[in-house]
């Protein structure tokens, strides 16, 4: 590790412990909290746009929680990541974010870990690789919970305008309403890739966007299994390159079956309709037609750790895809003051 990050954790650490000086009044405390997730994703790719690999490694989050008020919440620490075998320097990223929470209200800002609150976000609409590439949300985010439904908006900084990168951000919008055994979910997003600080002619404002709207329904308390329910729904690409081409629209149907006994689940994705252009999505859904089958095993899961085994299987026109993966994931927290 390079001497400036060895320096910027210095002072983050020197920073969380000072504060917790001032965390002794009576609806103040302190907690120390770290995770561990481990994974192992082995892609046997073919398709084309899918890359073809194995991403292995784990990744450790000691951080510090602040109660500073009933609630408002300060939470600070690092993410260490190291994938096997690799000779690159060691992945080093901060945690620092609020929270506001009460009863119906999450609201975070900062560097907020996004297997947190984003873990679960549909692969229509977000690659699964930005849990290993970008392990924070680097912004805002808005959460509305109840009985019935849960919403949540967010905006994401993926890169910070300079002489050589572009301004880009994510916009998302994701949530589920429950109606008895009915529910509709939504998701969207949308990807603005601006341009560099002396941009040169060749270079074009990009605007990408996803919507996806689906109505399904519970059907686990008419069979013996644990878990079982179907969606089915739209979902609609939008796609512009500022003085290239206008707004082009892509359509398709999409559906969703998700079954579970015990420790053994099945899930299963269907896409039939128009390509679609979404570089922030699973590069399958770039064809008309794509099945995904994913079958698991789940040994434990509690409070504190979770284990998860997956074969997945992908359908394309002339090609079958497979992939096997495996996570660990360990959350522990202990009241320190």
């Amino acid at each position: 590790m390079c001497y400036r990050k060895r320096l910027q954790l210095f002072i983050l650490f020197t920073t969380i412990l000072t504060s917790a000086l001032f965390a002794q009044e009576e609806d103040k405390s302190i907690r120390f909290e770290t995770s561990f997730w481990g994974y192992a994703d082995n892609r046997e790719y073919k398709t084309p746009r899918t890359i073809d690999q194995t991403i292995i490694g784990s990744r450790i989050s000691p951080s510090f929680h602040f109660t500073l008020q009933k609630n408002h919440h300060l939470h600070g620490g690092i993410h260490y990541q190291k994938d096997f075998g690799s000779r690159n320097e060691d992945r080093v990223f901060p945690i620092a974010y609020y929270n506001y929470k009460n009863k119906s209200i999450d609201f975070y800002i900062g560097h907020t870990p996004r297997l947190i609150i984003l873990e679960d976000i549909h692969y229509a609409a977000l690659s699964s690789t930005f849990l290993y590439e970008r392990p924070n949300l680097e912004g805002l985010m808005f959460h509305y919970h109840d009985d019935k439904t849960q919403q949540k908006i967010f905006i994401d900084w993926t890169s910070k305008q300079s002489e050589v990168d572009r301004e880009q951000f994510l916009v998302g919008w994701n949530g589920t309403s429950h109606f008895g055994n009915f529910f509709l979910s939504n998701d969207a997003l949308l990807w603005h890739n601006a341009l560099t600080k002396n941009s040169d002619p060749d270079e074009h404002i990009r605007d990408n966007a996803m919507v996806m709207l689906r109505g399904g329904y519970n059907f686990s308390s008419f069979t013996r299994l644990d878990s079982l329910s179907l969606d089915a729904g739209i979902l609609l690409g939008i796609d512009r390159i500022r003085s290239e081409y206008d707004f082009q629209f892509s359509r398709g149907f999409i559906s969703n079956l998700h079954m579970q006994w015990k420790t053994f689940l099945l899930k299963n994705t269907l896409y039939l309709g128009e390509g679609n252009q979404l570089p922030m999505a699973d590069p399958y859904y770039y064809s008309k037609k794509y099945d995904r089958l994913d079958l698991g095993w789940i040994p434990f899961k509690n409070n504190f750790i979770e284990a998860q085994l997956l074969l997945s299987f992908h359908f394309t026109p002339g090609y079958f895809d497979n992939q096997q993966f495996f996570k660990l994931k360990y959350n522990f927290g202990q009241k320190i003051l």
